[in-house]
């Protein structure tokens, strides 16, 4: 059965869904409600979701803003909009995001069954090409008295979704005669594949998988890694072959130090070139001495001297360095429930948090000068004790670059923190989402401008980051009651 949630501010709208429809005739049942964004984004890992009827509408985190973060952390989960505003913008930005339909309320019968036959049908077709095996169960079906290896798959642009990775693994190697099937799929960052044969010739299968990776890759950050080869048996051998899984992700870290190849081999790896031990070092007896006595602006320092005291140009193995930013998050960590301020610390730190992190990264300079950053943001935040400092210098970058690029890339760039956490953080201390105020500091300067009558309507829209003049007039309507036409002479 396919699992759906239900997001919707009101409570009688909620109990009319989940009552109304049979939703045992599509396959599904449902898993849960929420009545806000925010409840529904920390549910999420929870409930876990197949399905998500969201409303758009809604306090402390909006509907749109939910739909960013889902896109961004569960991209597999099917979002439909349902919304009381039959408004063409609201539906072109809804498809923009990627949901599955845009429905309104109150929600048709008809209409309704006719989305939900069509998601069911889609969500069927997805699960068989999507179909994980158990690591048990898959190597004691098929790699008996097979050769085996695997390889894990990061395509860092995201234009390639999971499921189209499979099809076009699968195609390309049932064509050589080997048969390759997803074991991982819920692998952090990373789809991990096994292919097997009777008899298994690694070099042909890096040929293959190079060649695959410049035909559909080619214009991602894609770093494929490959396992050695091993030999399956008829007894039970778990351990070995998650070896072979960790062998596979570890060789794709590779393209840490060499961007300039998709593929990687874990025959070719090679022990640490440059050797250091993250641990016991002075700058961290330093460190942990000024976090005993709640001084996070020397911690902090510390904290960045220690992590420049190495030379991570040299750095050739992914391991050296994992150690090094877990110490530095573990450092954090003891700082954040010392000030009671854990759940912040978590947000700024999701993206070092997650296994596998290194595959976001294009160097290792740039995990370091990522993780200087995040330290400097942090102490700030807890020498303060005041975490709404980050959503003020958020709300004052948007003041001053109003007519510029306001998009969660740009923010994600100027902060150096990922847009979930940008999002909670700014909806958490100034109880609005950042596209509510992005949209307010735009229309209360457009307002300034026509009463000032020195710029036309498309001069107003163009000044205050709006190319489409003519969403900027009903965005302008939608905010002041009132055309900017006529606002500008004064009606």
């Amino acid at each position: 059965m396919y699992r759906v949630m239900i997001v919707d501010d009101e409570f009688y709208i909620r109990k009319s869904i989940v009552n109304r429809i049979d939703w045992k005739a599509y396959g599904m049942e449902v898993a849960g409600e929420a009545a806000n964004g925010q409840e529904a984004y920390q549910l999420v890992p929870v409930l876990k979701p197949d399905l998500m009827f969201v409303d758009i509408r809604m306090p402390v985190l909006d509907g749109f803003d939910l739909t960013s973060l889902l896109a961004e952390e569960y991209p597999d989960i099917v979002i439909i909009i349902i919304s009381a505003y039959n408004d063409f913008e609201y539906a072109r930005k809804a498809i923009a995001t990627g949901v599955f339909d845009y429905l309104l309320k109150p929600l048709e019968e008809k209409e309704l069954d006719q989305t939900l036959k069509r998601l069911s049908s889609r969500l069927e077709e997805k699960r068989r090409r999507e179909k994980v095996l158990d690591l048990h169960d898959f190597q004691n079906v098929y790699l008996a008295g097979q050769e085996f290896a695997c390889f894990s798959v990061y395509e860092g642009s995201g234009q390639q979704s999971s499921s189209e990775n499979q099809r076009a693994v699968e195609k390309w190697l049932a064509g050589l005669g080997e048969t390759a099937r997803v074991i991982g799929h819920g692998m952090p960052l990373c789809q991990v594949f096994c292919v097997w044969n009777e008899k298994l010739d690694l070099e042909s299968l890096e040929k293959t998988l190079k060649v695959l990776a410049q035909e559909i890759w080619a214009e991602g950050r894609t770093a494929v890694g490959i396992s050695n080869v091993h030999k399956g048996s008829g007894e039970t051998d778990k351990d070995g072959f998650c070896h072979c899984v960790a062998e596979a992700v570890a060789a794709s870290k590779e393209k840490l130090f060499d961007a300039s190849r998709q593929v990687f081999c874990w025959s070719e790896h090679r022990d640490a070139s440059y050797e250091v031990s993250p641990y016991n070092t002075p700058k961290l007896d330093m460190v942990y001495s000024a976090l005993s006595k709640k001084d996070y602006k020397m911690a902090g320092q510390g904290l960045i001297s220690y992590l420049h005291s190495f030379d991570w140009g040299k750095f050739r193995d992914a391991i050296t360095i994992e150690m090094i930013v877990g110490t530095v998050i573990e450092c954090l960590f003891r700082a954040g429930w010392d000030t009671g301020m854990s759940s912040e610390v978590q947000l700024y730190t999701n993206d070092f948090r997650r296994e596998n992190f290194i595959l976001m990264f294009q160097g290792a300079q740039e995990i370091r000068d990522r993780l200087c950053r995040l330290i400097v943001v942090l102490t700030e935040e807890m020498s303060s004790k005041d975490s709404s400092d980050l959503a003020s210098r958020i709300a004052l970058y948007i003041q001053k670059n109003y007519g510029g690029n306001l998009q969660m890339e740009e923010l994600e760039r100027q902060f150096f923190m990922s847009s979930s956490s940008l999002l909670l953080a700014f909806k958490r201390k100034k109880n609005m989402t950042i596209t509510a105020y992005v949209e307010a500091v735009r229309m209360e300067k457009a307002k300034e401008l026509l009463k000032s009558g020195l710029c036309n309507v498309q001069d107003t829209a163009e000044a205050v980051g709006y190319l489409d003049a003519n969403y900027f007039c009903k965005a302008f309507k939608r905010y002041t009651g009132s055309t900017p036409s006529k606002y500008r002479m004064g009606e």
